[in-house]
């Protein structure tokens, strides 16, 4: 993997043209590149195969085949070798099509000897970038609790989860919809003392509130109609180890009592059961709301916010993560099209400056949703057109900033804004604006009824 400015690349040269491939290559070697030669494509076929080398000048006209087909043979062949392509044509859509087909430069015949280099160093810095991210993404992704990025945002949340990791504490994991609450909730699990034991999540918004009890505790055989036989609760199946209790600000006044209870005596009873059962779990609980308002407001208990608030992890919103965001969004293309054995998608700089510019009301969720979308209609890169509409034409009317520089807005307009895009871009229907987010339904209302885009009839007034 091409990493080092200091180290030479082996770029193979393929070109019918005899004169041309052999000065070409004495060209590159004296610029220090190790350099391989082939005069046909069926040749170019065999030398690309066998040698692994770092970049390929191609001409577009080989005489056996085209420099084109001979960029698809190596798609098909899972060979990841980058082309700079040379066409002695200056026809705009022959230049057009080797761009799309892949290349990463081109060059119109005849060429110099400061035309070459120049594209090829910048072919290879290109590389050595995409590259230089990729060792990121993979060490980011094995070894850093399964969260990719380098922000200075994302360390500081790292910091905390080796914190967290070292002690039994029961914590509270803030952050908005899709900040990977349940990634740090299971990476603090992974790296603690309890590593050994079950990791149980429940999700408090989404149980009945008739079932609420008996998801927690479990109950015993007839303890309600239905109850045909005995069932471990949530508490009974992760003894030992950690419960996450996710979007816990949606607990019912008399859920929380209970778990108050559980947390000072440390045992519970089933539904319907008359024994005590002990319990040895750790509780790491997360939301999306604001709890300590929630208390103030009465409709959250004082007395348990404090029992799981020992420690309070905040996770920052994609849109102030900076960087982090092209790297995710590589990431996740790279990890669509693994399966598939072929190389994954690249972004276009128009498409990663548009990605920097939209405000991700949905965070990390919604970038693999988006990154979905466009590998879906993309061929060889992502382009503005292949993102979905709400980040391609909002952004538009934007004016270009550099990219590691985020709007300066607070979180609550940028997800307006977003949120009125989304809708926007699907022509007022809100279930389409809800799929192309990639945020819960109750919470897309939440957000609309708080941002005043309800209407009486929508909001049911």
């Amino acid at each position: 993997m091409l990493e080092d400015p200091d180290k030479s690349a082996l770029i193979v040269v393929v070109d019918d043209d005899e004169a041309v491939a052999t000065v070409a290559s004495r060209w590159l070697r004296s610029a220090g590149h190790e350099t391989l030669v082939a005069h046909s494509g069926h040749a170019g076929q065999r030398m690309l195969q066998n040698a692994d080398p770092d970049l390929a000048l191609v001409d577009l006209d080989l005489g056996d085949m085209t420099g084109l087909e001979l960029m698809r043979w190596m798609r098909q062949n899972h060979q990841g070798c980058p082309f700079v392509m040379m066409t002695a044509s200056a026809d705009v859509g022959d230049v057009v099509q080797a761009m799309r087909e892949g290349a990463m430069e081109y060059m119109v015949k005849p060429v110099s000897r400061s035309q070459v280099l120049r594209v090829v160093d910048k072919a290879l810095e290109e590389l050595r970038s995409r590259n230089r991210d990729q060792r990121v993404l993979t060490d980011a992704s094995i070894s850093r609790h399964g969260l990719v990025g380098r922000s200075p945002a994302l360390r500081r949340v790292h910091d905390q989860i080796n914190r967290l990791a070292q002690c039994d504490v029961t914590a509270l994991i803030t952050g908005e919809t899709g900040t990977g609450k349940e990634v740090v909730a299971r990476a603090i699990h992974s790296a603690s003392a309890r590593r050994d034991g079950p990791f149980v999540a429940l999700n408090c918004g989404a149980i009945v509130e008739s079932l609420q009890e008996s998801e927690f505790f479990g109950h015993e055989k007839g303890a309600f109609t239905g109850a045909i036989s005995s069932r471990a609760g949530a508490f009974e199946q992760a003894d030992g180890g950690v419960l996450f209790l996710d979007e816990v600000g949606e607990l019912t006044p008399s859920l929380q009592v209970m778990l108050l209870r559980v947390l000072q005596e440390r045992r519970f009873r089933r539904v319907g059961g008359n024994r005590e059962i002990k319990t040895d779990v750790r509780i790491l609980a997360a939301t999306h709301r604001d709890l300590f308002e929630l208390v103030e407001e009465g409709k959250f208990r004082q007395d348990l916010y404090y029992r799981i608030a020992v420690y309070e992890l905040q996770l920052p919103p994609l849109a102030e993560r900076g960087d982090d965001i092209l790297l995710i969004a590589r990431y996740f293309l790279e990890q669509l099209h693994k399966d598939a054995g072929a190389p994954a998608l690249r972004l276009t700089p128009e498409a990663e400056q548009l990605l920097m510019a939209y405000p991700w009301p949905g965070n990390v969720r919604e970038l693999r949703n988006a990154m979905e979308h466009a590998s879906i209609s993309a061929t060889d890169e992502i382009r503005p057109e292949h993102l979905p509409p709400r980040i391609a034409r909002p952004a538009r009317a934007r004016p270009a900033r550099p990219a590691s520089r985020r709007p300066d807005l607070g979180s609550e307009e940028r997800e307006r804004q977003a949120i009125m895009a989304a809708i926007a871009a699907a022509n007022g229907n809100v279930s389409e604006a809800i799929r192309t987010l990639g945020i819960p339904r109750t919470t897309m209302y939440r957000k609309m009824r708080k941002f005043g885009l309800l209407s009486k009839k929508d909001s049911g007034d």
